[in-house]
């Protein structure tokens, strides 16, 4: 059957308007999410799957019950419960988890033909137009006219045909929501602090003269109508687009970086009307194309990495945290730029893109130094690299670009950073030289039971994270549902020795063993090949294709 996705995160892969619950490009960082997506991908119950930013996910099922699973801070699950802490009179804690493992899903209700998950905050439409929504409420993103967190389903509007909602971790700070109504008519509801809803206000603060915090709020807890005829929608970070009937583009929100592509840097509180002719937009990190009905793609925005693919790239002094103050040389673009004709799909990721063309060439370009654009280097590319021919379509496994040939075999490459589980196969994708790699990552699940730490040569220091962090505050123990999904992340460079723990060990153990640690015992590229392989685990090179699955 063929898979309708929704996907929105921590996210994950940009898609068109028309399908996307929001059009922030997702993070190769949020392999975890990844993952949790494809395994669902794979399993023919579900036609549609969307990851929410705050590490969980929905999927309906060909019956069309709505099914959800993964962390429940803000009850965006929808079951009726949520996972918090409880104090006695002491302050001592006692977590309450009802967060629900993806082994054990739990139903939440029937008919239903659209689900997105935002950071934390749920949408769905059902059968009959009808849409509801459940979680975080700080700001009215629910759109029940409350800004009350709902641990279950609450109907917000009738005769829905579209929702949209953002879901990356900027967007929990700025989550609103859009819907699109049989009518044609646009509703949004949510944050407003740059303008995003669309209603001509934004949410903002001010100091008067006795210096006293005055905030002038205008976030909606209920819908508002912005315009008519509108047939595609997404919600990006703080920025909003929408696709009228006659194929024109509008936009609004912040525009910081010239991500409107209205010709300025200035924030719109109201649609402005940007190209004609537009068959399909693509939203990422505050830049976005656009598909015209012609087969060209134009794009706009931020240019760091030189995603834009128009040639030029801006440089930063900082290049990890843009900051306009910064700018060395600034190629960002407030307007749109044609990049390539014959254009026949698009797949957006985080700051780099692939297109196939008309004669099903693959072609790349962007954010490359993991070998994310499979182009057999680790060098950005600010236009389009030709990549493979005879290309049927694209898909992404992790932080893997995996592709279908019209023969009908299967290629894939990873970034450098990336564990596959293929069905029962494994992979890690290493350079190609000879410079030592290790992941970014260790999943301990994937490593079957194992709790794995790699040192880097010149810090003991360790940055030990869990997806879902909820920890004893006492003892900084990790609560079982943590152990379960305990990443011990770090930026690695060179690796002087790796260490195994006992997996139900703490957090304060595994800190206190890695910080008394003075001397290593230096790992060659040979011992962790040798590792890998004793582990079962293939060994791939970053930015190369290979073939995975015969015609």
């Amino acid at each position: 059957m063929k898979k309708i996705l929704c996907l929105v995160l921590t996210l994950i892969i940009v898609l068109p308007l028309f399908m996307a619950c929001e059009g922030s490009g997702a993070s190769v960082d949020d392999i975890y999410a990844d993952m949790e997506k494809n395994n669902k991908q794979n399993d023919e119950d579900y036609i549609m799957v969307s990851v929410g930013g705050n590490n969980y996910t929905m999927a309906i099922k060909k019956d069309g019950t709505l099914w959800a699973w993964g962390y429940n801070q803000f009850g965006q699950l929808g079951d009726g419960t949520r996972t918090y802490y409880e104090y006695d009179d002491e302050l001592n804690a006692t977590l309450i988890n009802n967060d629900k493992s993806k082994s054990n899903p739990v139903k939440i209700m029937d008919d239903v033909i659209q689900v997105c998950a935002g950071y934390s905050n749920t949408m769905a439409i059902k059968s009959d137009g009808t849409l509801w929504a459940w979680g975080r409420n700080d700001d009215g993103q629910l759109g029940d006219g409350t800004k009350e967190t709902k641990v279950s389903p609450v109907k917000i509007m009738d005769d829905v045909v579209q929702v949209s909602t953002n879901s990356n971790w900027y967007s929990s700070i700025y989550t609103y929501t859009m819907a699109v109504k049989k009518d044609g008519s646009l509703w949004t509801w949510g944050n407003n602090d740059y303008g995003q809803l669309g209603d001509g206000t934004k949410t903002y603060f001010y100091y008067d003269d006795d210096e006293n915090y005055i905030m002038i709020d205008n976030n909606k807890s209920s819908p508002v109508k912005i315009m008519d005829d509108v047939v595609q929608i997404s919600a990006g970070i703080s920025y909003a687009m929408a696709i009228k009937k006659d194929g024109s583009l509008w936009t609004w929100g912040n525009n910081e970086f010239g991500q409107l592509g209205d010709g300025t840097t200035e924030s719109k509180l109201s649609p402005v009307k940007i190209m004609d002719d537009i068959k399909l937009v693509y939203m990422g990190n505050n830049y976005a194309m656009a598909l015209k009905k012609d087969g060209s793609l134009w794009s706009w925005g931020i240019n760091i990495y030189g995603q834009l693919g128009d040639g030029t790239v801006t440089t930063y002094k900082n290049d990890y945290y843009p900051i306009i103050d910064s700018v060395i040389e600034n190629n960002d673009k407030s307007s749109p730029v044609k990049i390539i004709d014959d254009v026949a799909q698009v797949y957006m990721r985080n700051n780099y893109t692939m297109v196939i063309k008309n004669d099903s060439s693959l072609w790349a370009w962007g954010k490359n130094d993991k070998g994310q654009l499979g182009d057999k280097t680790i060098e950005h590319k600010s236009s389009p690299v030709k990549i493979m021919e005879n290309i049927k379509e694209v898909f992404f496994d992790g932080g893997c670009a995996k592709v279908k040939k019209i023969d009908g075999s299967t290629w894939m490459w990873g970034t450098g950073e990336t564990f596959v589980i293929d069905g029962k196969n494994k992979y890690i994708f290493i350079p190609s030289g000879d410079d030592l790699f290790v992941p970014a990552y260790i999943e301990k699940s994937f490593f079957e039971n194992r709790i794995l730490a790699f040192i880097e040569k010149d810090s003991p220091r360790m940055k030990l994270q869990a997806y879902y962090t909820l920890r004893d505050p006492k003892d900084l123990t990790l609560t079982e549902k943590a152990k379960e999904e305990l990443i011990i992340k770090y930026p690695i460079t060179e690796i002087m020795a790796i260490y195994e723990f006992d997996p139900n060990a703490s957090v304060r153990e595994i800190t206190n063993i890695l910080g008394l640690f003075k001397e290593y015992t230096e790992l060659t590229r040979e011992d962790l090949i040798k590792m890998y392989k004793d582990m079962g685990i293939s060994i791939k090179y970053i930015g190369i294709p290979h073939e995975i699955t015969n015609k």
